[in-house]
């Protein structure tokens, strides 16, 4: 369980997610005993991450194409 909880903490520390629910987190990870549950906001959070990885990258890819020669070295 605690190696769930160590990984969901790496993965609220990423940039698609915003400080305070980072902060609200941990008293939701410290207390839930419930390793089933724990899992499923795991799966959740991280395709939360995906999801705003993708966005960016299209969004980086959308602005190259705005801009002649941008993303060519």
């Amino acid at each position: 369980m605690e190696a769930v909880r160590e990984e969901l903490r790496c993965l609220l520390a990423h940039p698609a997610i915003a400080a305070e629910r980072r902060r609200n987190a941990e008293l939701f990870l410290t207390q839930c005993l419930d390793v089933a549950k724990l899992l499923r906001w795991q799966q959740s959070v991280l395709q939360e991450c995906a999801t705003w990885e993708d966005e960016m990258l299209a969004a980086e890819q959308a602005q190259n194409k705005k801009v002649p020669g941008a993303g060519w070295s």
